[in-house]
Formats: C-alpha cells, structure tokens, sequence
C-alpha cells in the first residue's frame, strides 16, 4: 500500500483486512499452500421441472373476517353485523363471490372491496380461502381447548413462530420452518434447492443445520455485494485490497483448521454467489415494473426476477419469504385495515399480473397468512384484539380456485361451538390442513417425507386437504381415509392423576395403528379427541397391626384415565378383517397394553418391550369399539356373529327364524293378536286375580244414564266423551283446559293472571296502565305528535326521545352511526359531523 499514508490510514486497512482473515473468526491455526481458493461450483439442477412457494406474513394479526365475510344476502351477516358493530363491513364495501359447498353457511360470501385482486383471482379459478385456520396441537372444543393446548396463544411472538414452524410438540429437534422441511427432503433427493427471505427471514425457511444450507437474504432494492469504504475517495474501495483478501483465504493443507477452512470458503462463496445474482438481478426486466410500488410490490418485484431466472440459476425448487407488518389494530382497527389493504393489493396485483404474463403462474403457490386472526366484537378504542381463527388466502396458476375450503363459523354469536368470547374463534383447521395439499404439489408425497415436512399430521386424522381438494393436478388422497370409522373408548390406570400428554396421545394413536397393521394388514389414522380423569379410593378398610400398635388401613387411590379415541381406516371391501380386529375387545386391549406398557399377557415381562412405551401407564384394561346408538351410514358386514349381543332388541323382528334358538326365555315377550293353536295341556300355576282394571278396557258407545259416583281423576279425556251433560258439575277447575273459548265466559277475572303475554294485542288502549316503564322500549323514527298523552307514565324514560325534524341520513358514513337521543351523527376520529355534508361523518 502507499508507505507515504498516514500511520492512521494504515490501521484502518489493516483492521479491515483482518475482519476478512480466517483467524479473525476462528480460533484454528491456518496453513496456506499458495493456491487460490477457488468458488464452490453451484450444482446442476435435475429435470425436475421448478417449483416456488412464496409465503407474505401480515404481521399483528390480521382482521381477516373483514376481508371474507358473509354477503350482506346471506342470512349469517345478521350475526356477524350485530356482533361486529362498528367494525363491521357495510355493504357497499362488499365485492360478492358465489360458494357452491351447501357445507358453507352461505351461498354468497364477499371480498373487501378495498382488495379486488383476491376476487378477481377468485373468480378467476386462481385462488381459494382457507376459512377458520390457525395454530392446533390437535382438534380441540370449547370443552377441552384450555386442556389440550399447551402453548401461549395469542402472543405475537410465540403465535408467529408456531404458524412458520408449523410443528406443535418440536419433533424434531431442531426449530425447523414448514418450507425449510420440504426443501430438506428435496435436497437429500438430488434437487437443487434455494431458501430466500426477502428484507429478512424467518424460521419458516430455515432447515436442518446439518444439510449446510443457509438462507439468502435479500433486500427490497436489490442484492448485496461487498463493499469497502475508500479511505482516500469517495469510490467503493474494494479492489484496492482484493488481492490481500485472496492471499488471507488461499487453500489451505490436510492439517490445517478445520473452521477456519469453512470461513474462508464461506467468504469466496458468498461474494462469488451475490455478484453473479447482482448481475442476473440487474440485467433481469419485469413486463410491469411501475406497478411493482409500496412495501409488498418492491419486495414482490424482487421475487418475480429470481423466478424468471430459475434457470439461470440452476434451481429446482425455490421458497421465498416477506412480510409485511402494521395489522395489530387495538384502535380504529377498521381504518388500519383499510389503509392497509391498498398497499397490499397493488403488490399482489402487480406479482399476479407478470407471472401470468411470464408464463410462470402455473410454477407458484402463494399464501398469505397472519399468525391469528382478530377478535370479532369490538374494544372500547374502536379496535379489535388478539384472537385465533382467521382466514387464509391461497392462489396460483394450478390452484382448484373458487372455492372455500375449511368450514366457516356459522354464528358469530357467543353461543356458537367455536367462540370461546369476545369473538376469538378455535380454528376449524389446523396450518397442517393447509401445508398438506401444498407439499403434495410440491412433489412430497411419501408417508416417510410428508412425516418429516409435517410432524403432528397423524394428529389431525383425516382432517386435511390434499392436492386433489386444493389444485387442478392434484391426484393424492390421505391412506386410511376411506369413510369407515369407529369411535374406541379408552381406559387405563396410571401411577399418578394427571391428563395424558398430547406426545403420549401420539404415542397410543401410534401404537393402535401398527396393532391394526400388524394385525389386520389395514391402514389407519388415529386421534385421541377427549379424557377424563378418575380418581377412586377403596373404602373397605381393614385393621391391621404394626408393632404392637392396632389401627385402621386404607388402600392407595387408583388413577384412571378414560378416553375416546377416533379411529378412521381404510379396508378392502371384500375383506373386512379390519372391522372384526377392532371389534374383537379382548384381542385389541390385550395388544394395546403390550404395546404400551410392555406386559406380555400372561403378566411376564419377558416380551419385547415396545418403542411406543408409556413409562407412567400401569395398566391398559380397555380398548374396545363404541357402538353407536344410531344405524352407521355405512354398515359393515361381517362375516362372524359379535362375542357381545346388542344392548338395545332389534325394533323389527327377523325375516328368518334362528338356526339355534334362545335357551333363556325373552325378557320382553311377544304378544299375539290370535289365540294360540294349541293351547296349554296344564292349568296356570298361578291364574290372575286382577284388582286393578284391565289394560286392554272394552270402550262403551252408550253414555251411562246416572253419573258416575266415583268420577276418574285422569288427566286424558275420555276417547269417548259423554253425550249428555253430568248432572253434578265438577267442584275442581279442569286440569286440561279447552284450547277454544267457552260460549259461556266466567264473568270474574282470574285468581291467577297469565305468565305469558297475549299474542294478539289488545286494539284499545289500557284503562290500567303500566306503573313500571318498558324493559324494551320502542324507538320511534318519527317524533311524538304533538298531542299529550292521556294517561302519562307514572315514571320518567330513561331515554326520551327528541325531535329530529324532517331530515335523518341514511347513513352517517365513514363508521359512523345515527343517534336519535341527540339527533347527530356519532363519528368516529378522524372524522367529525360535517354541516357542509348535512351531518355526515366526513374528513
């Protein structure tokens, strides 16, 4: 370098020269061979044709129930507007879509109008709702959801992680994202594969440390390359010491470190990697890059030219991340949103714009999520708050667009079985339902890699949508999903009283499917849905004497768990070994209890303890069917009589008599309406000497001359009512009262008024008004007439109305509401009553 610089100026070289020297990170000893070190050639891509998913996180939670919410039309928007309040979408902020699941609360849904593109996308064929998802350990009710979720909902922090990580229990091991899983069985199967996050990253990309993969962060303006700052200019400096950089990161021999080896490769990598992508970036022209504007459409703008690319990058599957933040509206959460969606709907438009254009939208899947939706009733600042369920939105070129999937709420009330209150709704799907279907399009169907991409799949049973349900050229469905299934009640003593945890639910589901497997050759999946604990003492004690000393002895509690277990499975119609298997109780718990707790049947413990062990499990003592009280709709067929008679006698008798009749005479017997052919040859051994009337009474058609002198005191007429009145009329009032008025009304009032008010209100007023005002006074949109009242309320209203005079809006606009107490619009900030508008809520 210059040795006319200052010492100052030499420093400073020097320290930047150091930050770029393996020794400087690692604490190895570095031996140079004098070789220059040469970039890591990037791999060839296979024939596999190129893939991408590209995932946009609405960070704060996003209120997406006003962006799919029910149409104005649909009956279901009554709840949701009286539940909503002000926050609710009004009608002309609707733009309409048609549903044809008859599963669906409505046959018209609609789309904010302040984001078109998500219905014209839908309408296209393009794009699909995922309705009521969100983070689930397992299917969940109001009944159990506090029990059976173990994480801390509704956290920004912890919410966002599981949505990305989407892997409830961290199976496995290493706090992978749902793409970087996929992008992990890819790798180990020869694919060229990319993870990018586009102004950050997030741990939905990042995969398993041990495949040396790292993320590609790139920024919204374009990619990085390395720079130094000029001591002496302004210019970037760099190549005034590339030449001391490649003598610091030259080869190194076999005994030199191995870190400080992996640093210096790393570093020749990287700044080979992003000024070859810098200039791919910059020689890359979009189709519409003015619409490419705002925070989503300069991100987007960044990920349209990595896929145009895709070749020249020599890539087979790409995933990219980006995000966009500012959807926590704990205030005036309606106009948050609506500020926001402009934004974000000039991105996806410009993004779905050129890849149609690029011929690339058949290549993408796009989701957009949030990590919990918002509550649906309104706080005290005009906003929402943090909830659960919300709504997803899925689109691309292959996508089976125009369609709703996943049930939507059918009551925003407090009462429906989703809303735990205030309008926080447990999810109707799980993430996994989602990710399932997209990881088959991505080319991930094996039981062994989809268990990798999603490791608490099995605990969602059938609950999942595949590539058939969610695109065009889906054809994979889920293996023991075949309509047959069977609710299984579950008992075992445990060592302690606790519920059982949801990696044990796991392990006894596991345990249930490789029984039936092993067993019965048939595919199934497993769910444990509920459990109760029981507790019971023994209380027959005993006296007992220890040392001399006499006392009462009582036995230890004993703790059972009780349980239901949803079992679906999948069977050759014409081999039903699979339902005679899981119905033959003795077979099942004895094999459930050697899987789970490692007993051999004869109470050894010489058998092969099984991996899916319970350490804290004593016993299994049941594991049987639950026979349904009502007819299945698809019955199976078995081939051999059940061990256990029906509980409940068949309702219509056998067509055919039985081979081997009954040794134990009927409880219930039959009741012939002919006499016997062949009577008896013996006398009854005890004949019937009835006091009481008989049960089958002969019916007279003539009424009796004289009255009764003990009338009956039923409480039923007489199928045959006299045909002359009774001679000494009753004392009692009737216990069943005519439902038709007397011809002969009593001239006193009742003793005792009617509970229930009349259902034809009386067309004169009142000689007798209220003392007490109305509970539910009525409000009148047009003013008292000027006449006084006759008879004036003996109290004062707690709501007198006013006057309004001739003009009342329609609407007030912008989120405001019509108060006749005040007679003015109610406007909500920034807006106030405008007198240039005639009262409306107006900027």
């Amino acid at each position: 370098f210059d040795a006319g610089a200052s010492d100052e100026m030499k420093i400073m070289v020097a320290q930047q020269l150091i930050a770029t020297s393996p020794e400087f990170h690692t604490t190895n000893l570095v031996n140079r061979d004098g070789s220059p070190r040469e970039p890591t050639p990037i791999p060839p891509r296979t024939a596999d044709p190129y893939q991408a998913i590209v995932v946009l996180l609405l960070r704060g939670g996003f209120d997406s129930f006003n962006v799919l919410a029910p149409h104005s039309t649909c009956s279901l928007y009554r709840s949701f507007r009286n539940n909503r309040e002000l926050l609710v979408l009004q009608p002309d902020e609707m733009l309409s879509i048609t549903n044809d699941d008859p599963d669906q609360p409505c046959e018209t849904f609609s789309v904010n109008s302040a984001i078109p593109i998500m219905k014209e996308m839908y309408d296209n064929g393009h794009g699909l709702f995922m309705a009521n998802i969100g983070h689930l350990a397992k299917p969940v009710t109001k009944g159990n959801w506090f029990t059976e979720t173990k994480t801390h909902l509704f956290s920004h922090t912890t919410m966002e992680r599981e949505c990305q990580l989407v892997d409830a229990f961290q199976e496995d091991g290493w706090s992978t994202g749902v793409l970087g899983r996929m992008l992990d069985v890819h790798q180990r199967n020869g694919l060229s594969v990319v993870a990018n996050g586009i102004s950050g990253k997030g741990p939905i990309v990042e995969g398993n440390p041990s495949l040396g993969r790292t993320v590609d962060v790139i920024p919204a303006r374009g990619i990085n390359t390395l720079s130094r700052v000029s001591l002496d200019t302004n210019n970037d400096g760099l190549s005034a010491i590339e030449p001391m950089m490649e003598y610091l990161n030259q080869d190194t021999s076999m005994n030199s470190g191995l870190f400080a080896n992996f640093w210096a490769q790393n570093l020749i990598d990287t700044i080979n990697r992003t000024e070859y992508l810098s200039a791919l970036y910059t020689s890359t022209s979009l189709q519409y890059p003015h619409l490419f504007t705002g925070s989503v459409g300069e991100k987007l703008g960044v990920v349209s030219k990595m896929i145009i690319k895709n070749e020249e990058r020599s890539v087979n599957r790409d995933v990219f991340f980006l995000d966009m933040g500012g959807y926590d509206g704990h205030g005036l959460s309606k106009e948050i949103l609506q500020g926001n969606l402009p934004v974000l709907n000039r991105g996806l438009t410009a993004f779905y714009r050129e890849m149609t254009y690029q011929n690339m939208l058949d290549k993408i899947t796009f989701v957009v999520m949030s990590e919990f939706g918002r509550t649906i009733t309104p706080n005290t600042s005009y906003g929402s708050d943090h909830a659960w369920g919300g709504n997803a939105f899925v689109f691309g070129g292959q996508v089976k667009g125009g369609q709703i999937l996943g049930p939507y709420p059918k009551s925003f009330d407090n009462t429906d079985e989703t809303n735990i209150g205030r309008g926080r709704l447990i999810p109707s799907i799980s993430w996994e339902s989602m990710w399932y279907g997209i990881a088959n399009w991505y080319g991930i169907s094996k039981f062994e890699e989809m268990n990798v991409v999603l490791p608490n799949n099995g605990n969602f049973g059938c609950q999942l949508f595949t590539d058939k349900d969610m695109y065009t050229v889906g054809n994979n469905t889920i293996s023991g999903c075949n309509d047959r299934a069977v609710n299984l009640k579950m008992s075992m003593f445990l060592k302690e009283p606790r519920y059982l945890t949801g990696l044990e639910q796991k392990r006894i589901c596991k345990a249930a499917i490789a029984a039936v497997a092993k067993n019965a050759n048939v595919t199934s999946r497993c769910i444990v849905v509920d459990q109760k604990i029981i507790v019971s003492y023994d209380y027959n004690r005993r006296l007992t004497t220890v040392n001399g000393t006499r006392f009462l002895q009582t036995t230890d509690p004993t703790y059972e768990v009780e349980g239901t277990v949803s079992m679906d499975y999948q069977e050759d119609s014409t081999n039903q070994t699979g339902s005679e298997y899981i119905e033959n109780v003795e077979a099942f718990t004895a094999d459930m209890s050697q899987e789970l707790t490692g007993i051999c049947t004869d109470g050894t413990s010489t058998c092969e303890t099984s991996g899916n062990t319970l350490d804290l499990v004593a016993q299994v003592n049941l594991f049987e069917a639950d026979v349904s009280d009502s007819p299945s709709f698809a019955p199976s067929f078995s081939s051999r009589p059940s061990a256990l008679p029906s509980v409940i006698p068949s309702v219509a008798p056998s067509r055919t008599p039985s081979v081997s009749p009954s040794d134990v005479p009927s409880n219930i017997p039959s009741k012939s309406s002919q006499p016997s052919s062949e009577p008896t040859k013996e006398p009854s051994a005890e004949p019937s000497v009835s006091q009481v009337p008989s049960g089958s009474p002969t019916k007279s058609y003539q009424p009796s001359d004289y009255p009764s002198v003990s009338p009956s005191e039923s409480q039923q007429p007489s199928d045959y009512p006299s045909l002359t009145p009774s001679i000494s009329p009753s004392d009692k009032p009737s216990l069943s009262p005519s439902e038709s008025p007397s011809d002969f009304p009593s001239t006193s009032p009742s003793d005792v008024p009617s509970t229930t008010p009349s259902l034809a209100p009386s067309s004169e007023p009142s000689d007798h008004p209220s003392l007490n005002p109305s509970e539910s006074p009525t409000i009148s949109s047009m003013p008292t007439p000027d006449d006084p009242s006759a008879k004036p309320s003996a109290q004062p209203s707690s709501r007198p109305s006013r006057d309004c005079g001739p003009y009342v809006p329609e609407r007030c606009g912008n989120g405001g509401f019509w108060s006749p107490y005040t007679c003015e619009c109610l406007c909500v900030a920034p807006y106030c009553p405008n007198e240039f508008t005639n009262g409306t809520c107006s900027s």
